[in-house]
Formats: C-alpha cells, sequence, structure tokens
C-alpha cells in the first residue's frame, strides 16, 4: 500500500530538537474509483498531499535519491510560553517504487513546489 506519513517535530530557537515528533498521519495515496475517472495515479495524490495539504517544500537530500522525504519549517513563534520553537513537518514517502519516488520529486520540482 502507497503512503505517505506526516511528522511534526519541534525544536528551540538554537536548533535543538524539543520533543520525539509524532505522527500527524497516515495519507493513503490509492486511487479509488473516483480518482481513477479522474486519471489520478498514487504520485499524483502524493503529490497534491506533499504540496496541497502538507504544504512541504523542502526536500532532504541534494541531490535527490530514492528514500528522500520532504519538509516545512513554519516561522518561530516568539510568543510562546516555553520560548520561541519552530514546527517543522515532515513527509515520508512509503510503498511506493523508486520510479514512482521520483516521479513524485520530479513532478513536485517541475510545479514550482520546492525550493
Amino acid at each position: 500500500m502507497r503512503v505517505v506519513k506526516s511528522y511534526r517535530s519541534f525544536y528551540t530557537s538554537d536548533g535543538d530538537r524539543m520533543d520525539e515528533g509524532s505522527s500527524t498521519g497516515e495519507h493513503s495515496c490509492e486511487p479509488d474509483e473516483v480518482d481513477r475517472i479522474e486519471e489520478k495515479t498514487a504520485v499524483t495524490l502524493a503529490v497534491e498531499l506533499i504540496s496541497g495539504r502538507l504544504y512541504c517544500h523542502e526536500v532532504s537530500r541534494e541531490p535527490w535519491s530514492v528514500g528522500a522525504w520532504y519538509s516545512r519549517s513554519d516561522t518561530p513563534d516568539q510568543t510562546a510560553p516555553e520560548g520561541a520553537y519552530t514546527e517543522e513537518t515532515t513527509a515520508h514517502l512509503e510503498g511506493f517504487s523508486p520510479e514512482e519516488e521520483r516521479e513524485v520529486f520530479t513532478k513536485l520540482l517541475a510545479g514550482g513546489h520546492l525550493v
């Protein structure tokens, strides 16, 4: 089964991790009947999820390679009672073939979703 697993972690203003990270979801990328009618593939669904719902716009490896994940770091919250921190969201592909992983990366890059 092809899924995107998402996680959230918090870091101090010094870059130290504040927690062990927590899972925020396991999102299926298996096309259902409606997706197939709309000609959406597992790759298309993963791209829509990573760029549209999770807003991840950075890749973990330069140059890209199989096993890379995608991330987003939000602006530090300077008003938090426990001090300034940054929230990071990551998206990890699971169950995709190496060719599908490359296609996800290529589509994210071509669509202007990666910085």
